[in-house]
């Protein structure tokens, strides 16, 4: 888990880290999943990625700096994980590592759009809530999806 300070830091530099990296990486993350017949949208509320019901007012900011983007298996629609007990998570990946930035012996490509952060979103059909925000290395890929163990474990730790 991360401190708050750590994570303030993170944001920082990703948000200086995006500037230069253009509005096309921006427009390659998914900005909108569906869960129990609603649609939840993502947007950048004042340089913080946040969660919106209509698409234009925020109703939940992350922890996570704009842009931000839900984590995608196949790059068209947001992976999302049903618990099997009502609730359905989406994890959101915050801004991608830049290209020039990515560590040789990563194994990571800049087409995955991987960022250091993630935070989950979770929805109950009548409620979205947000998970804490987590700093580890390449693990929240825009464009590679996550794997269920990972969402079984986020489960756990939320409890």
């Amino acid at each position: 888990m991360v401190l708050g300070n750590d994570l303030k830091i993170l944001t920082a530099i990703a948000a200086f880290q995006m500037c230069s990296t253009g509005v096309a990486v921006a427009d390659a993350m998914i900005s909108k999943a569906e869960a129990y017949g609603s649609q939840y949208h993502l947007m950048d509320h004042n340089g913080q990625c946040a969660v919106s019901l209509d698409g234009t007012t925020p109703s939940l900011v992350l922890s996570l700096a704009a842009p931000c983007g839900f984590v995608s298996q196949d790059g068209v629609e947001a992976q999302i994980y049903d618990t099997g007990k009502v609730v359905h998570i989406a994890m959101v990946a915050g801004p991608p590592v830049p290209a020039d930035q990515i560590s040789a012996d990563s194994g990571f490509t800049a087409e995955q759009n991987c960022s250091h952060a993630g935070q989950p979103v979770m929805f109950d059909g009548q409620r979205l809530s947000l998970g804490e925000a987590s700093i580890e290395p390449y693990m929240f890929c825009h464009n590679l999806g996550m794997d269920d163990l990972y969402f079984q474990d986020l489960m756990t730790s939320q409890k």
